[in-house]
């Protein structure tokens, strides 16, 4: 069966558990089954704003390389410390226990056109059906920038957001009070004596003005001009103190 993005937003109510696969001409990969679940929404609960799912009942997310499509029951209108993601959340299950992170929770919906994503167990990534589009399902140990849900490939040009997820047992808890997505305060590097060093990728240009370099003679610039052809982008590298942390932080998230 196929599904095309007006029916997987619209959603289907007979079964607690459907296939999701889409026909397209975008990556290699089946959208997530989908599973009925509920947020919590009691305030005086310790897992208000969690989504409660015990793994074993289902066969897709068991195992190493699994996914699911959690979609979410709608909530009384309030007023909430969290948002519910309206196209629910992916949740996969990337590795073992000591190759944290073992699940990663994401929106489930692709922000080019919002069709249902899927996850490549072979490429590691969190993949769109229907176009092109890749994000990173697991973190780079050396570069902060490259964390879970960085969109690596094009016609998505945002990130997804990124969820906290923790193992207790048999069951995992979602925890939409806690962003985890590239650029919040969780993803940035360690303060060190009130600062911190972020590297990012730039252009060699834009780094020569930043720090303040005079503009060449024409010959010197033809060269420069080549010279950033051969490399068009090198590693920057800055440190921030706290205000500008938030700042980054803010800016980063949009």
């Amino acid at each position: 069966m196929s599904i095309s993005r007006r029916t997987f937003v619209k959603g289907s109510l007979a079964l607690p558990v459907v296939s999701a696969a889409v026909s397209g001409c975008g990556n290699d990969v089946s959208a997530a089954p989908i599973v009925d679940a509920e947020v919590n929404d009691d305030p005086s609960s310790s897992n208000y704003g969690k989504i409660e799912i015990a793994v074993p009942r289902y066969p897709d997310l068991d195992a190493v390389g699994g996914a699911v499509m959690l979609r979410l029951a709608e909530l009384s209108p309030g007023t909430r410390p969290f948002d519910v993601p309206p196209l629910g959340v992916l949740l996969v299950h990337r590795s073992t226990a000591d190759d944290a992170p073992e699940f990663i929770a994401t929106r489930a919906d692709c922000p080019h056109q919002g069709c249902p994503l899927g996850y490549n167990k072979s490429a590691g990534l969190i993949e769109c059906p229907c176009h092109a589009s890749r994000f990173l399902a697991t973190p780079s140990a050396t570069d902060p920038t490259m964390c879970v849900g960085k969109v690596v490939h094009l016609p998505a040009q945002d990130n997804l957001t990124v969820y906290e997820v923790k193992r207790l047992g048999d069951f995992i808890y979602v925890n939409l009070q806690v962003d985890q997505s590239c650029g919040t305060a969780s993803n940035l590097p360690a303060v060190v004596n009130g600062t911190i060093t972020v590297r990012w990728r730039c252009t060699v240009a834009a780094e020569r003005r930043r720090h303040g370099h005079r503009q060449a003679r024409r010959p010197q610039r033809q060269a420069d001009d080549r010279a950033h052809r051969r490399e068009h982008h090198q590693l920057c590298v800055r440190d921030l103190h706290a205000q500008e942390v938030h700042d980054l932080a803010r800016a980063r998230r949009g």
